[in-house]
């Protein structure tokens, strides 16, 4: 039986046309998703809290959220969006943008629920360094799912993806980015692997953006889920109202007629 991970990063809309789609909308289509499912409490969420103040601004929907696993997205190399293709080198600044968002959702997390807590981190943007995953290990992450398997990421890629309508003193600093020096990438259908204490759960297969022509991603799932045990999928909640509820309709529908699965939040991967 191969296992599945359902992940969302609940960030605000990057671009005008996302940011005209509200979070609730965009998590409640989702959770309705995965109610005809019968997935809610099989899904792990990285809530951006510092940028959008769940546990302040929507702790209702949270709660719903909730009945699943909470997890933490930090967008680490803000602000803003478009300014910086690597994270910070700075100890102490990383430690602060990943130590308060933590402490709000624990908070709230024991208030709500008393045995819940945040245990697993997703980097924005997917950008990673070795000082990150020791900061992770030292606040007392289990996992981490911040490294894609054999996604097109290439500073091409990210030029492609965020530069379009960028200052061309932007396009001119990731052109002589070294071939590497944004996105780590891993081969395709990678097994979970330890990063010091940290569980990795390589993100295998991402929904949205230009990755959301129904074939190729199931011709990719194909390719990645030979020989693969645990298999990571991702989106964002606005994803769901911009591309079509169909789209991810569609595609779990596939995975449940094409394999014997079963559905798992991410932390659940620790007991493997």
């Amino acid at each position: 039986m191969k296992k599945v991970y359902i992940t969302l990063d609940c960030d605000p809309g990057e671009l005008p046309e996302n940011q005209k789609i509200g979070i609730e909308e965009a998590i409640n289509g989702c959770l309705e998703l995965f109610d005809s499912f019968n997935l809610t409490k099989d899904v792990t969420w990285f809530v951006n809290e510092a940028e959008v103040g769940f546990t302040s601004k929507y702790p209702t929907l949270l709660e719903q959220m909730a009945e699943g696993e909470i997890a933490l997205h930090v967008h680490l190399n803000r602000p803003p969006h478009t300014s910086r293709y690597s994270i910070p080198a700075d100890r102490s600044k990383m430690e602060r943008m990943i130590t308060g968002p933590q402490k709000r959702l624990d908070s709230w997390l024991s208030e709500c629920f008393g045995d819940k807590k945040v245990s697993a981190f997703r980097s924005g943007n997917l950008l990673t360094s070795p000082l990150l995953f020791k900061v992770l290990e030292e606040r007392g992450f289990k996992i981490d799912s911040s490294i894609p398997s054999q996604f097109d990421w290439s500073p091409r890629e990210v030029a492609r993806r965020f530069l379009m309508m960028a200052p061309s003193f932007l396009k001119e600093h990731v052109s002589r980015l070294k071939k590497g020096a944004v996105y780590k990438t891993l081969p395709l259908r990678t097994q979970p692997f330890r990063i010091g204490r940290l569980l990795e759960m390589p993100i295998h297969i991402y929904i949205g953006g230009r990755y959301r022509d129904k074939n190729w991603l199931e011709n990719r799932t194909v390719l990645q889920l030979e020989g693969l045990n645990d298999f990571v999928i991702y989106w964002h909640p606005y994803e769901l109202i911009q591309f079509g509820k169909d789209l991810y309709e569609g595609y779990l529908n596939f995975l449940l007629d094409s394999y014997h699965l079963k559905f798992q939040t991410i932390t659940s991967a620790i007991t493997r």
